[in-house]
């Protein structure tokens, strides 16, 4: 597996995995802009895109936007590859705390957060489209 910076060549792919993974994505047009001014990677597996994941820099700190991996290519250490790359890119561009906000039914990604170190740091009642929750989870590095 090959982690890259993405460019605005890889949106098409980055559209669709959002579009697959994703219950409340961000817009096409969104991406494609997002995509020159904030840190995208993608995780390539037999030169096929597999995964991605947006962070925001913003030192001191970084937010963890998306971590979207193909649902035939999960459970292969896709999502753990990227959450290693992106915050230790994070850390050695100045952003002391990573923060991201999760769906309080995802299991799955909180457990994925919690063995990369981030805790639970609170709750926004009714955040999401549906009135889920989200945790709010944040991991300082130090």
């Amino acid at each position: 597996m090959k982690i890259t910076r993405a460019d605005k060549s890889h949106a098409k792919e980055i559209i669709a995995l959002n579009r697959l993974c994703l219950m409340q994505g961000w817009s096409d047009e969104s991406i494609i802009s997002d995509i020159s001014k904030h840190n995208y990677y993608v995780a390539e597996e037999n030169g096929v895109i597999a995964g991605y994941a947006c962070v925001w820099l913003i030192p001191p700190e970084a937010e963890l936007e998306d971590i979207c991996v193909h649902p035939e290519m999960r459970r292969k250490g896709i999502a753990q590859a990227l959450m290693e790359h992106l915050t230790e890119d994070a850390h050695k561009n100045g952003a002391d705390t990573v923060l991201l906000e999760v769906r309080a039914s995802n299991a799955a990604a909180i457990s994925l957060y919690e063995k990369n170190g981030f805790k639970r740091a609170g709750v926004r009642k009714a955040y999401y489209s549906n009135k889920e929750d989200a945790v709010i989870m944040v991991r300082n590095n130090e």
